[in-house]
């Protein structure tokens, strides 16, 4: 196996040659439930890298989660908005130094914002990397990107992946 490199390890590179950068990480809801949960290697160096600044987007889920979905990805989706808006809350709170919650810059202030938009594709990455059904998949990306993600056994296709969705 090759060797694997992280968010952390990629922000690591970008912060040497880019030290005056101000990075943002722009995520997904399930993303961001997954980072804040513990679940990315190095995830408070991730955070910090970005200085708290994080943008959490949701798209209409609606259309990914129906009876035939896992409960795999039935749990990541089902997060409600109140837990949502509690971790932000806790966020900005443990990562923004007190001197900036006075700030009338919001995202100085509130480093970690959420945002609603409707009009992305109601097919989230998690959707595509937790499930092996192909029809979906089908119909989710083009037949070139199912092949190759078969062919090359990534996501719920791979050998170590043992959830059998």
């Amino acid at each position: 196996m090759g060797v694997r490199i992280g968010t952390a390890d990629v922000f690591d590179a970008l912060k040497k040659k880019e030290p005056e950068t101000k990075f943002t990480l722009a995520l997904g809801l399930d993303t961001f439930m997954n980072l804040t949960d513990g679940k990315w290697r190095r995830w408070k160096d991730v955070i910090s890298h970005v200085d708290g600044r994080i943008l959490v987007i949701q798209r209409d889920f609606s259309l990914v989660v129906d009876a035939s979905a896992s409960t795999q990805l039935k749990t990541v989706h089902s997060r409600t908005e109140a837990e949502v808006s509690e971790r932000i809350e806790i966020l900005n709170e443990e990562w923004c130094p007190h001197h900036q919650r006075e700030s009338t810059d919001k995202i100085e202030a509130h480093p970690v914002n959420f945002i609603r938009v409707p009009s992305l594709t109601s097919i989230s990455s998690t959707a595509i990397r937790l499930t092996k059904d192909i029809s979906f998949l089908n119909s989710s990306l083009k037949p070139s990107v199912v092949e190759y993600i078969v062919a090359k056994q990534l996501y719920a296709f791979s050998e170590d992946d043992e959830s059998n969705l």
